[in-house]
């Protein structure tokens, strides 16, 4: 059986918990390493990937909830940029 390395183990203990701003740099590290040029963050998907102009799931993520990608978003942005996104 494969074991995770430490840093998917972390991905994963993230991804299943409460989303903060260094869960937004695990996925981007994620994205680094697998020399992906993109990443997408959806409501109801995992985070992906674009590697190889091909959408692959973030190893150890699961299905992100509007909370998760509201956490996400909001801990990346200045409460003035939020109020303005907020109102669209």
């Amino acid at each position: 059986m494969k074991r995770d390395t430490p840093e998917r183990q972390v991905l994963r203990e993230r991804a299943n918990g409460n989303m903060q701003l260094d869960t937004l740099n695990t996925f981007l590290v994620e994205t680094v390493k697998h020399t992906a040029t993109d990443l997408h963050i959806c409501v109801g998907s995992q985070p992906l990937m674009r590697v190889n102009s091909k959408l692959e799931n973030i190893p150890g993520t699961s299905v992100l909830s509007a909370e998760d990608v509201s956490n996400i978003v909001g801990e990346s942005l200045d409460p003035a940029k939020m109020e303005t996104l907020q109102k669209k």
